[in-house]
């Protein structure tokens, strides 16, 4: 989401490309992040609660209490037609190179490292 904000201010404010370059990266970067199947979701998680007592004056006390709690992630894979994750993914790197490419190249050179 941040690299289309970035995208979109890049290209709204025509003084600022290099908003749009950083936005371009970051999409690339989410790109390749999709491209090798690293892209998972939270289907669940799972908490350990371990409670320690003990026997004080013939009472029983609570001594000591833990709760881990951890989150299960499953790898999202879309294998069904042509238009796979997989495809996505390039096609994001394809469209990002070419839209850095073209930010790039509507640098004017008098506001080029200013």
């Amino acid at each position: 989401m941040i690299s289309l904000v970035f995208v979109a201010l890049g290209l709204y404010r025509l003084e600022h490309t290099e908003l749009s370059l950083v936005g371009f990266v970051f999409l690339f970067l989410l790109s390749m992040v999709v491209i090798g199947d690293n892209l998972t979701y939270q289907t669940g998680e799972t908490t350990n609660i371990t409670n320690t007592h003990a026997v004080i004056n013939d009472t029983t006390v609570l001594t000591f209490s833990s709760e881990v709690t951890t989150h299960d992630y499953s790898i999202y894979q879309d294998t069904s037609g042509f238009f796979t994750t997989h495809n996505f993914g390039y096609l994001m790197a394809v469209l990002s190179i070419i839209g850095a490419i073209g930010s790039f190249v509507s640098i004017k050179p008098e506001n080029f490292m200013r």
